[in-house]
């Protein structure tokens, strides 16, 4: 066993991280000390109306109409659930020093720490700098945080609920004109 456990919940803060948070950390009793959510200038591009064929091409603007959606599910994760965000931007390789700049300062501007992984591309000396913004050095002037509290159960069912194991449904309707229709048959033809 380690000293730090971590899972990946999912894709998206949307998604995963709150399924994650809302569900599994509650009915555990676990308060997890930070949430790393990862993003990709790529991505970042495409959410702002860059084509699939154009995002080896710096394009600030468009990174630029992108950024709302990383910085909405930062600030879901820091208001919402009041838990510490660090961001990761997965570095590749036709990104650019601008680009890698403007989302760093994006996110520091919300007050959000952000960190480059290129674990992708320098094994695990990539992942150094995220693992330092994620695992602060210990503070004695913070104590642990007491786990989460169970969502409610839900109540126990009604009687008439339980008693609904048979319904008598009503014969068809007569058509306007002539005798009933024929029921189906029970047996395949």
């Amino acid at each position: 066993m380690g000293d730090y456990a971590i899972t990946e919940a999912g894709f998206g803060a949307d998604l995963g991280a709150e399924k994650f948070l809302d569900i599994k950390c509650r009915m555990a009793g676990l308060t997890p000390d930070a949430v790393v959510v990862v993003a990709t200038v790529r991505a970042l591009k495409h959410h702002g109306g860059v084509a699939k064929a154009d995002l080896n091409t710096e394009n600030l603007e468009a990174l630029e109409r992108g950024l709302p959606n990383l910085l909405r599910h930062v600030e879901n994760i820091t208001k919402v659930y009041g838990l510490p965000c660090v961001v990761a931007i997965n570095r590749f390789p036709t990104d650019t020093e601008a680009e890698l700049k403007l989302v760093e300062d994006k996110c520091r501007a919300l007050g959000v720490n952000v960190a480059l992984s290129e674990v992708w591309g320098k094994g695990g000396e990539g992942g150094l700098a995220l693992a330092e913004e994620v695992v602060p050095p210990p503070n004695p002037l913070n104590p642990p945080k007491p786990p989460p509290k169970p969502p409610p159960r839900p109540p126990k069912m009604s009687p008439n609920i339980e008693k609904m194991s048979s319904i008598d449904i009503p014969s068809p309707p007569k058509p306007p004109n002539g005798p009933p229709l024929p029921a189906a048959p029970l047996t395949p033809a």
